[in-house]
């Protein structure tokens, strides 16, 4: 893979790409649809110093939890983190409180229960009042209750959930495809802006979620024939049980870029988008 963005260029176009010497990149230089699709991302996917805002958004909001709860930590969730981000998304956000609690307990080893969650972030809520730059909080009390609130300085609306495990390891398990093979970010964002089109990506109103549609996208490129990218739980199976296995710790992934344990060569299919 030699497509490259240029996050480290301040002067840098949004959105503008340094092509290589890539296969598939070149089957689709007489493809119109390919290279819409490709132009469409480009102009989408969120520009770089809108991420870095959310990264530093989450290093300001962990500052304040600690002050309450000093064994917090606090990641970055879906879009924002895994790959498939998109102009004016939301901050996904998950905190983990560690020993520290509102009912008794280690949260660090078990899932909070709905009741437990509300709790927190109903003190979580008290807390952010009091700073002047938060406004327009709401309060869902879903299956994994969220903490929505508008950040002025920023101008990024914030999502945030407590004790959901399974969503920190999920968004870097998918992040590792996107980094495997560009025509994976590229086609799963162009699927959820055709869901959302369509009005089937609310999984609340029974629709699919984004990471339903995500994973489908996934497992259709690794159906292709040669697979586009591969099934990392039989190709990797030893960095799968060490970044999401059942024993693995959350705080990790955001403490390393787990994708570099994932050894793969790139895709033998050449096919244009």
């Amino acid at each position: 893979p030699v497509i490259m963005l240029l996050s480290d260029d301040d002067d840098a176009e949004p959105g503008k790409y340094v092509e290589g010497d890539t296969a598939w990149s070149l089957s689709m230089v007489n493809d119109k649809l390919s290279i819409e699709a490709k132009s469409y991302w480009e102009t989408v996917r969120q520009w770089p110093r809108v991420t870095a805002k959310k990264f530093d958004l989450r290093a300001g909001l962990l500052r304040i939890i600690q002050n309450v709860f000093p064994g917090a930590s606090l990641h970055l969730v879906g879009s924002s983190q895994n790959g498939f981000d998109r102009v004016g998304s939301d901050m996904d956000a998950c905190l983990l409180l560690g020993h520290h609690n509102m009912t008794g307990g280690d949260w660090s080893k078990t899932r909070s229960t709905n009741k437990e969650a509300v709790r927190a972030l109903m003190y979580l809520r008290s807390i952010l009042c009091a700073n002047r730059w938060f406004t327009n909080f709401k309060l869902i009390p879903a299956k994994v209750p969220i903490l929505v609130f508008f950040d002025r300085y920023s101008n990024v609306s914030v999502d945030l959930n407590i004790g959901n495990h399974n969503g920190i390891k999920n968004t870097h398990y998918t992040r590792v495809y996107t980094e495997a093979d560009q025509r994976v970010p590229i086609l799963g964002i162009i699927i959820k802006q055709w869901a959302k089109k369509n009005k089937i990506n609310d999984a609340s109103n029974g629709t699919l979620s984004s990471y339903a549609l995500v994973l489908m996208v996934i497992r259709y490129l690794q159906a292709c024939k040669p697979p586009v990218v591969p099934c990392l739980h039989k190709q990797c199976p030893e960095a799968i049980a060490k970044w999401f296995g059942p024993n693995s710790d959350v705080n990790m992934l955001s403490m390393h870029d787990c994708a570099r344990d994932f050894k793969f060569s790139p895709s033998s299919n050449q096919q244009s988008l």
